[in-house]
């Protein structure tokens, strides 16, 4: 196949993948706690990467997740939480995986422990579900919850807040958070737990609308550069004939 074939259908692929992911982020504009999702690509030699002039076609390296923080949302729930920095808290599925998120609306389950909105449950340092005694819960600053006893609130457990970085983490196919391999966690140490707060989603829309655009209109130019490329081949076989 000509070489001019590989760059136009490398170049269309990589914008089917780069339009797969700018979709989704604008599906997920207004998802609290949402990270957008990012691609990165490689060129691929179709020669020696040396020669006076080397050909390459480009392909996915990976997705990441883009870590930015999203705009804080007052609620006035104290269920309500934010992580600060590069904290994440770690939630456990009825199936014992794991995964991570950075806001929280917590409330308890109909046996008593404390869960996320989404199901996820709320795992203390050790991976243990937390059950207040009361049902009756308060979450402070350093993530700390205390139950009522009496009429007063006293130290119950503390939640699993561990420190992530870009590297350490991906997506599932549900479009949670979870490890990217062999990753040793480490607890986040002085964690700030913001009460009574949301985070919104850190995509942009219209930066992902724009890039929308573009990368259609780079579809369209690598779409003309392909069937110019198999034109002049058609014409070439044909003088050969």
């Amino acid at each position: 196949m000509d070489a001019s074939l590989y760059l136009s259908m490398s170049a269309m692929k990589q914008n089917e993948i780069n339009l797969q992911i700018v979709t989704s982020n604008l599906a997920n504009a207004n998802t609290d706690g949402f990270k957008r999702d990012t691609a990165s690509f490689k060129a691929l030699y179709l020669n020696q990467a040396n020669t006076p002039i080397p050909v390459a076609y480009t392909e996915l390296n990976g997705t990441g997740v883009d870590l930015a923080a999203g705009q804080l949302k007052a609620t006035g729930n104290g269920n309500d939480l934010v992580i600060g920095g590069n904290g994440f808290v770690e939630l456990k599925r009825p199936d014992g995986s794991s995964y991570y998120t950075k806001t929280l609306s917590l409330m308890t389950s109909a046996n008593g422990t404390l869960v996320n909105v989404d199901g996820g449950i709320l795992v203390n340092g050790k991976g243990k579900p937390i059950t207040p005694p009361s049902g009756d819960f308060v979450i402070n600053a350093k993530g700390n919850i205390l139950t009522r006893v009496n009429h007063s609130y006293e130290p119950l457990d503390h939640f699993k807040i561990v420190e992530l970085k870009a590297s350490d983490i991906k997506k599932d196919s549900y479009g949670q958070i979870i490890l990217n391999g062999d990753v040793t966690l480490q607890p986040l140490e002085n964690a700030n737990v913001i009460v009574g707060f949301k985070e919104s989603s850190n995509v942009n829309s219209v930066t992902e609308m724009a890039r929308m655009v573009q990368i259609q209109r780079d579809y369209e130019l690598g779409s003309k550069a392909l069937n110019a490329s198999k034109t002049i081949q058609k014409v070439s076989n044909s003088i050969l004939e």
